[in-house]
């Protein structure tokens, strides 16, 4: 239900996760992944030393062919949902806010 609220269509199927540890303080990479997270309405600093689970999903209605899987992640604690993005994962590829309204 929230990937449909916030217009991602998904192939279920694809659906892998994985427990994650949100560090207290953020390090530089959850400092940047942060800041990808709160044009969204996000903020992980709310959540720093708490566990996680990230799922991953294939997504079927990314607006582009950028010639590879757009994987779409969500990040939830405690059954909410507290951040997520979309990406790819080439050398080359991009990662951006999980709400739609920020793709290119």
């Amino acid at each position: 239900d929230c990937l449909e609220h916030l217009g991602w269509e998904v192939d279920e199927t694809s659906e892998a996760w994985r427990e994650t540890f949100i560090p207290d303080p953020l390090d530089d990479v959850w400092e940047n992944y942060n800041k990808l997270q709160t044009p969204g309405g996000f903020d992980l600093t709310r959540h720093q030393g708490k566990k996680a689970t990230c799922y991953t999903y294939v997504a079927t209605n990314f607006p582009y062919d950028v010639g590879e899987p757009v994987y779409v992640n969500l990040l939830i604690a405690e059954g909410t949902l507290i951040g997520g993005d979309c990406m790819t994962t080439a050398l080359d590829g991009f990662m951006l806010p999980l709400d739609r309204r920020y793709l290119p």
